[in-house]
């Protein structure tokens, strides 16, 4: 049977670090973000078409609507991402802008949210500290986990459908080795093929907007957003106290110095991504 994920509201810092980082407990926060403009302006895609207009974004490609980190990018204008999204009908292609710097290809929606104190104060998007746009319709993200970060997301438009699965149970989700992605689809799973996901138990949240979900470090998560859905994700270094050995700690020490090169290699792309003349 599902359990669902604690809720809270307003907790102190000290109560948040107490009470989640330091038991490495997954929370839904609420009352956190109700003063962000872009719970009442990111309502409005005509509002977000005037801020960011025609510029190029990287966006994950799919025609199923199923966005695993091997899927196609490809660079979509904006403006026509805005028109998939309001055009539903099969065989449609598919668009996800999923993990999208917000400092350094869309700085102009930072005027509209905030910075939750539960993590440091932005100041860099380096060594795990991040802020992400996640925005689509009608998408589905495969069982992962972080290999090294603990995330907040902020749910902005829409609903998301998130399953947790602690870190414990790593053995019942099949990933390969060194991956922190797992082959299982809950929503249709091949009991045949994946028996001991069976013993299972995951934890269940729905977020709406307001609504602000830590996930600790190694936690495994499964997201489904009906609709058309936007969040922002902000991620923090967790301390080696809330990683989880011998898995999935270990394999994720090689797997965050790849993570380092791949994000040293990107820097010249997201620099010419964000470019006003793209």
């Amino acid at each position: 049977m599902p359990m669902q994920v604690e809720r809270a509201h307003v907790p102190s810092l000290d109560v948040f670090k107490k009470s989640y980082i330091k038991t490495n407990t997954p929370v839904v926060l609420t009352g956190v973000t109700s003063k962000w403009p872009a719970l009442a302006r990111w309502k409005d895609v005509d509002y977000l078409s005037g801020l960011i207009g025609g510029r190029k974004l990287p966006a994950k490609y799919s025609q199923s609507g199923r966005f695993t980190n091997d899927v196609e990018l490809r660079e979509i204008r904006f403006d026509r991402f805005i028109d998939t999204l309001r055009q539903v009908r099969p065989g449609l292609e598919r668009y996800y802008l999923s993990d999208v710097q917000i400092a350094r290809l869309l700085p102009e929606l930072l005027i509209d949210i905030g910075e939750p104190s539960y993590f440091r104060p932005f100041d860099s998007e380096w060594r795990g500290h991040f802020r992400g746009l996640f925005f689509g319709r009608d998408t589905r993200s495969p069982i992962h986990h972080h290999i090294n970060n603990m995330a907040l997301t902020a749910q902005i438009v829409g609903e998301k459908h998130v399953k947790l699965y602690p870190p414990a149970q790593s053995s019942l989700m099949y990933s390969p080795i060194f991956s922190a992605a797992s082959p299982v689809e809950p929503s249709n799973l091949d009991v045949n093929k994946y028996p001991r996901f069976a013993k299972s138990t995951a934890f269940e949240c729905t977020l709406v907007p307001g609504d602000l979900l830590f996930i600790p470090v190694h936690w495994w998560h499964y997201v489904e957003s009906p609709g058309i859905s936007l969040a922002v994700l902000f991620t923090d270094n967790a301390p080696l106290t809330s990683w989880t050995f011998p898995r999935p700690g270990l394999e994720s020490i090689p797997m965050t110095l790849w993570s380092i090169m791949r994000r040293v290699r990107n820097q010249g792309k997201y620099r010419t991504l964000a470019s006003p003349d793209r």
